[in-house]
Formats: C-alpha cells, sequence, structure tokens
C-alpha cells in the first residue's frame, strides 16, 4: 500500500501525463487544423476598400459585392485562358444584401476587384485561384 509520499508522486506523475498529452493532443490538432488551411480552396476571395469579389473554381460560380454604402459601385474583372476574353460583373445597387453573380462556362485563370470612383479606379492586385 502507497504511502502518502508516493501517492503525492503518482498524482503528481499522472498530472504531467495528462498536461503533455493535452498539450501533444493540442499540437496535433493545430498541425491538422493548419494543414487543413494549406489545402487549395476551391474559393477565393479579392478585395478593394469597398467590396469584394469571388470565385468558385468547381463549379465557375463568379460574384461581386458592394459592402459600403458610399456611392461608388463596384465591379469585377475576371480573365480566362485564352488571354483575349474577360468578363466585367458590376454590383451597382450600393451596399444590401444582393449581390452581383454569374456562372461561367468556363475556367476564370484570374481576377481582380475594382472600385468605381470619379477619375482612377482602385483595384486588388489580381488573384489567381
Amino acid at each position: 500500500m502507497p504511502n502518502q509520499r508516493e501517492k503525492a508522486r503518482i498524482r503528481r506523475i499522472a498530472a504531467v501525463t495528462a498536461g503533455v498529452a493535452a498539450l501533444l493532443g493540442g499540437s496535433l490538432m493545430t498541425a491538422s487544423a493548419a494543414s487543413a488551411t494549406m489545402t487549395p480552396a476551391s474559393t477565393t476571395k479579392a478585395y478593394v476598400g469597398g467590396g469584394h469579389a469571388g470565385y468558385n473554381t468547381a463549379n465557375h460560380h463568379a460574384w461581386v459585392c458592394d459592402d459600403k454604402s458610399d456611392g461608388h459601385s463596384v465591379y469585377g474583372v475576371y480573365y480566362f485562358a485564352d488571354g483575349n476574353t474577360q468578363y466585367t460583373l458590376s454590383d451597382k445597387d450600393g451596399h444590401n444584401s444582393n449581390c452581383a453573380d454569374a456562372y461561367f462556362d468556363k475556367s476564370a485563370t484570374s481576377y481582380k476587384v475594382c472600385l468605381s470612383k470619379a477619375g482612377i479606379d482602385p483595384c486588388s492586385g489580381r488573384v489567381y485561384p
């Protein structure tokens, strides 16, 4: 039968073992989550000061959303592999729950989103899904 000192030692070992197991389990879960986020997603997004655009490679769904009620509309420009074709999709009705969207019959190779302003329209960098 263990004495008080041995019981305390066993409790410390159990606590340390549980702590190590929790840390390892947590780091394994973190590694799993990190590797899941590293997997290429089928949906990408681009952002500009007053809106965003997105594209889903699985079903060729494109969308553009105006995120601010500032009087400036937002548009996305989608580019295709042939280099000559592009499609412009605009959300001109201001910030509300409706976004402009379209389904393409081919894959977009890149896109960008722009804010429609007088003069030069600021745009995001091109996104390559």
